[in-house]
């Protein structure tokens, strides 16, 4: 299929000029096109034609395997996938993944399932940038390994609406500096599109050069189609005759100015104020009135969306009241625009929301003076005033307003190299906190945590981990003054991964991203309203998770003890399970990597192999043996992998965080142990002892390892613990030993983090390659889980061989 048709195929159209071009030249690093000039279009199907049509086999080759669409807002998010998923199916491709990451839509399970299929993965960019830098916004911590290697390798990264990413434009920039300097497993890319976007705002200390942005030429505006777009107007006026403080007046305003039959959008430029029009209009409207803002839990802003967006407009009209949530990207039209004075770029982006398919031969786009430039500054808004009031009277393209003026570069933090080696270590610190990567993902004042609530009763422990659907956004200074201003009789909890409980938190324990668990009475939040500080109205809470019915991928695997990965439908034997693993490997290998450098190949064939051989320790194996269920007589004989689910929940151990990957690796770090490895002996290790997401470089006690006899513990591993022989594949054998844990933990040169920073610093490895690697072993591992080739359904002793 050349590149016309499959265009044709899947919108109904002929490709615009430019979409053409990178088609046929590949995604550039910058794309600067107006608003409504199919950019989404030009992302999408131009890598899908290299990916699988290209007549050219080396094209198809090269082309990433995935391609991440990062959008500013969750609205766009919606939007893009419903049109990507009708592209995949227009073309029957089923074998392309389309998959979804942003609060609220955890999407990691789906990918993980089928890790080799080619992929369109859409998400917010806070949700995608933080996996990218391995600190996964909602996500589980264990998991941010996973992400941050599959991410950074074999992907095509598309960020939208350049001028809407504030801090996260030169991280995404510094990240491709660092994936270029370090290297990948495959080529990785990204490419930057927008409107508004500058060659200038791309330049960042380790990617210095400005891209020169591919845009519409002469030809794409003779397009018919595209040219009707590109020269719709709509009247620039100011609303001068109300407070905008009173959001009485505003509405007045508003109705005013409503035509029949027709959708009208206002745009203000906080929550607060949304929430207070929405309110104010819905006692005085007869249209619809739709209010959308980020903090909505899913279902709720699904249905608010759904709303805002349905072109079936009922004869008094509706009214969309939104924050910057429906600024850019978002397909939607209206006779009438209402917005605050904003940022330029911003206001350019919203204009695109007005008389967008140049249908309307009556558009107005009015503006007013907020109460105040918050989000935004002072100075920047007042400049904006300034042009809009030169334009006063105007009908104005698209590009007309583009070309007004321009808003000043803003300055933001930069992620450095040191940074991004210091990343790589996911292990909290000793006061349990985790490195802060907000700043280089949103600006100071825009940072969120996410707060779920529960019918809590007696059971608080017994409470499972939130479900991605039950998440609302909250600015952590809304949370702060919420968890404040709290009744003394109202906790709030937050999971504390060390403990394995639910721990109650205070203002100051707040941290971007963390998630909290308040109880249905302390309200806070509406279904038609969503977050709401000063709300005392009990929440109605949704569905919560069973546990026990939750894959081992998801939600369950929260704790440094927890290890959901050793209960399934039966009992498996050590020996069995790292045989399965080991041939998963090699086959995830074989469609994952077929042109892997040799000695990365064996490396994780051989810590697949070697993965488990830590849970041949007396503690792990009691542990097994205490969940046994009461038809259950697992021969004490035997080294076991894997429990059936018969007590699910109730692997109760002696020692609070015993971790089997420590003692693999210290098993791996004797002579014997290392005869046992042919390849990289410190990345064999390192493969090994990462498997599980805990030990990603130093190794240090936690709070419960207690010395016993004046020996260290650390991860429930004491020093000097005996672990008797243990049976490998091939006739291998690795004898009784004496762990000795001091070389891991002493202080200086030798100890297990020195050896992780060698490997991150390996010119022919580094961060990306392998964390990668580091993916694939834990993929394997979870595919093996999944589907063992001998599974012991009811072992006892006494048949058991």
């Amino acid at each position: 299929m050349d590149f016309p048709s499959l265009v044709q195929t899947t919108t109904g159209h002929e490709p615009y000029p430019y979409q053409s071009r990178i088609a046929a030249d590949g995604l550039p690093e910058l794309l600067r096109a107006p608003t409504g000039s199919g950019k989404t279009v030009a992302a999408v199907l131009p890598w899908l034609y290299r990916r699988r049509f290209h007549p050219d086999a080396e094209v198809r080759r090269t082309t990433p395997r995935w391609l991440v669409l990062a959008q500013p807002f969750r609205t766009l998010v919606e939007q893009v996938e419903a049109e990507v998923e009708h592209w995949i199916d227009r073309l029957g491709l089923d074998d392309i993944g389309v998959h979804v990451l942003m609060g609220g839509r955890g999407g990691e399970k789906d990918w993980t399932d089928t890790p080799d299929r080619d992929a369109v993965i859409i998400g917010s960019v806070d949700m995608l940038l933080s996996r990218a830098m391995n600190r996964g916004y909602a996500a589980n911590r264990f998991h941010w390994p996973v992400d941050f290697g599959m991410f950074s390798n074999d992907v095509q990264w598309v960020f939208d609406e350049v001028q809407l990413l504030g801090p996260a434009l030169p991280t995404s920039r510094q990240l491709q500096a660092f994936r270029d300097a370090f290297g990948t497993i495959r080529p990785t890319q990204s490419m930057w599109m927008s409107a508004t976007v500058e060659s200038s705002w791309l330049a960042t200390v380790d990617a210095p050069n400005e891209p020169t942005p591919l845009q519409l030429a002469d030809q794409d505006r003779q397009h018919e189609h595209l040219a009707r777009r590109l020269e719709a107007t709509r009247t620039v006026n100011e609303i001068t005759d109300i407070t905008t403080k009173d959001v009485k007046a505003v509405a007045g305003a508003i109705l005013e100015r409503h035509q029949p039959s027709t959708r009208t959008i206002v745009m203000v430029n906080t929550v607060t104020r949304a929430q207070g029009i929405a309110k104010a209009l819905r006692r005085v409207a007869e249209a619809d009135v739709a209010l959308i803002h980020s903090r909505f839990r899913p279902q709720d802003r699904s249905r608010a969306t759904e709303l805002a967006l349905d072109n079936d407009l009922p004869p008094e009209g509706r009214i969309v009241v939104a924050t910057q949530t429906l600024e850019a990207g978002v397909d939607v039209t209206s006779t009438t625009m209402i917005t605050d004075a904003a940022p330029w770029t911003s206001i350019v982006q919203r204009a695109g929301r007005c008389n967008r398919d140049g249908s309307a031969s009556d558009a107005h786009l009015w503006w007013m003076e907020p109460p105040s430039a918050a989000p935004y500054d002072d100075e920047v808004v007042a400049a904006t005033m300034s042009t809009l009031r030169e334009l006063e009277g105007i009908a104005v393209t698209g590009t007309e307003l583009a070309d007004a003026r321009s808003d000043p570069p803003e300055h933001h933090p930069v992620l450095r190299r040191r940074d991004l080696l210091d990343l790589f270590d996911t292990t909290p610190s000793l006061g349990g906190e985790d490195i802060d990567v907000a700043p280089y993902i949103r600006d100071g004042d825009d940072r969120d945590v996410f707060v779920f609530w529960r019918d809590i009763e007696d059971d608080l422990q017994a409470q499972p981990p939130a479900d991605d659907a039950e998440l609302c956004r909250v600015s952590i200074g809304e949370a702060r003054k919420w968890v404040a201003n709290r009744a003394p009789e109202t906790r709030i909890w937050r999971r504390d991964p060390e403990a394995s409980r639910w721990a109650v938190v205070n203002q100051r324990d707040l941290r971007p991203a963390m998630v909290l668990m308040a109880p249905a009475t302390a309200g806070g939040y509406t279904t038609d309203g969503g977050w709401a500080r000063a709300s005392r109205q009990r929440v109605t809470t949704l569905t919560t998770p069973d546990p026990g019915s939750l894959d081992f991928s998801a939600a369950t695997d929260q704790d440094v003890g927890s290890d959901p990965l050793s209960s399934g439908e039966g009992w498996v034997r050590l020996a069995v399970h790292l045989a399965d693993t080991e041939r998963a490997a090699q086959d995830l290998l074989g469609r994952l990597g077929p042109e892997l450098d040799d000695a990365f190949r064996t490396a994780v064939v051989e810590a697949a192999r070697l993965h488990d051989i830590g849970k041949c320790h007396p503690s792990f194996q009691a542990m097994l043996h205490r969940s046994a269920g009461p038809d259950e007589d697992p021969d004490q004989d035997v080294l076991w992998a894997k429990s059936s689910r018969a007590r699910r929940g109730r692997h109760d151990r002696d020692r609070r965080h015993h971790r089997h990957e420590l003692v693999g690796l210290l098993q791996l770090s004797t002579d014997e142990g290392r005869a046992l490895i042919s390849g990289d002996v410190d990345l064999v290790r390192h493969l090994v002892a990462a498997h599980h997401g805990r030990i990603r470089g130093g190794i240090r006690p936690l709070l419960h390892d207690q010395p016993v006899d004046g020996r260290m513990m650390a991860l429930g591993v004491l020093d000097g613990d005996d672990v008797p022989d243990v049976d490998l594949a091939a006739g291998s054998h690795l004898t009784r030993q004496h762990l000795d844990l001091q070389p891991m933990v002493r202080l200086g040169p030798g100890n297990w983090g020195h050896v992780v920073d060698g490997l991150l610093r390996c010119g022919d490895l580094g961060p990306f390659r392998l964390a990668w690697l580091e993916a694939v072993v834990r993929l394997a591992d979870w595919e093996a889980s999944r589907h063992p080739s001998v599974v012991e359904r009811q072992p006892a002793s006494a048949t058991v061989a």
